[in-house]
Order: C-alpha cells, then structure tokens, then sequence
C-alpha cells in the first residue's frame, strides 16, 4: 500500500476488525500511522487514525493482559496524532476519553479543558463539548459541570450527532433531577429550539418551585 492510499488502509483495518483479526487490524492501523507524517492530518477524510479506538472495545475473548497492551498502543496511536497536529479535535477527543477510562483522569481533564480554549475551532467541532460533559457527568461526578458543557454544545445551531447527543443528555438529566432544575433545563432547550412561548412556561414553573422551596416533586409533571 502507498502513502495515498489511506482509505484503502482503513477499509483493510476494518475488515479485519470485524473479521475478529485483531493483530492484522491493529498492523495495518500501524502502517497508517507510519505514513501519516506524510500529510497534514485535519485534510484527511474519514481518517484511518480515528478507527483505532473502536478496535480497543472489541474484547471478546481477550485476556486483561491483551486488553491492556491493545489500550496502550491506541492511547500511543492517538498521541502521536495529536502531536502531529494539535487543532485536530477528534483524536483528541479520542484520546481524552481513554485516558478517562484507565484512570489518568487528570491528563483528560487537562487535555479537554486545552482543546476547549481553542479560539480556532468549528461550530461543529465546539459541539464535542457533549463529551466533556459525559467526562464531567460519569468521572468527576459532576451533574452541574456536565450540564454546563451540554448546554454550550447545544447553543451552536449546527445539525450533528453531537448536537443531538447534547439534547438527548440534557432531556435525560432533566428526568431525574430535583423540579426546580428539571424546569429550567426544559425552558433552556425549548429557547433553543425557538419555541418561546413553551420556554416561558417552563422557566416560570422553575422559578415558581424554588421560591415555594420545592426541592423535590415528582419531575414527571415537567412533561405533562
């Protein structure tokens, strides 16, 4: 395989992905990385790199040993890719997300927080903060952090799979938390979504159960 031929390289990882070949996916992922110095990362179209982290999840039949070999060399692929260019989101995301999950929870703190003061990103890369916002939710335990970053992704009106990955958090939350809360998440995504009359309502329900000191109601009156 040639240089230019990426695409080729990651339809080949792929199929031996799903073919259960882990060494020859992760092999031919590693020639990808090898002949990616070659290009400029952020110009490459459905880039192989970003395959790598869905080899890691493939763990049937292996043993904690190769589940943790697999996981050091996509935590290694991913790095080499940032460094290689900085700006480029997604393996970044990638990246954050791993070190999440294996513990090193401060490096993807550190590195979501560099990503987000980014003034160079797109609309549609500023809606990744839906995954800081799941790392803020599942790892520092921190509802009102995590509701921060899915309300920031959900402000740009920008249609992706963050975008509604974004909403579908916000609805989610907002069905198990306290109603003064609930309300007012429900009255922030209906502004969003323009529908003022709706949003009104709502807010006015939120600020009604806190001067009442409601701090607990049954929140499935917030969808009636």
């Amino acid at each position: 395989m040639s240089p230019d031929n990426l695409l080729v390289i990651r339809y080949v990882a792929t199929f031996y992905r799903k073919q259960k070949s882990f060494d020859k996916s992760f092999r031919t992922f590693n020639r990808s990385t090898e002949k990616v110095t070659q290009f400029k990362v952020s110009e490459l179209p459905n880039n192989p790199l970003l395959q790598i982290k869905s080899i890691h999840f493939e763990k049937t039949r292996r043993s904690l040993l190769e589940q943790h070999k697999l996981s050091r060399q996509c935590i290694f692929h991913l790095e080499t890719v940032a460094q290689l260019n900085p700006s480029f989101v997604y393996p970044q995301i990638d990246l954050a997300e791993m070190y999440a999950e294996y513990k090193t929870i401060q490096k993807a703190e550190e590195l979501f927080q560099t990503l987000f003061r980014l003034t160079t990103l797109r609309p549609e890369e500023r809606q990744t903060r839906c995954h800081y916002g799941i790392f803020q939710f599942h790892y520092n335990k921190s509802e009102s952090g995590a509701i921060e970053h899915f309300k920031e992704g959900f402000k740009i009106k920008c249609p992706s799979s963050d975008h509604e990955k974004c909403y579908d958090k916000l609805e989610e939350i907002s069905r198990r938390c306290i109603a003064g809360k609930a309300f007012g998440i429900l009255g922030f995504i209906h502004q969003m979504k323009d529908k003022k009359l709706q949003a009104i309502k709502y807010y006015e329900e939120a600020l009604l159960c806190w001067q009442r000191g409601i701090s607990e109601c049954s929140v499935s009156c917030a969808f009636r």
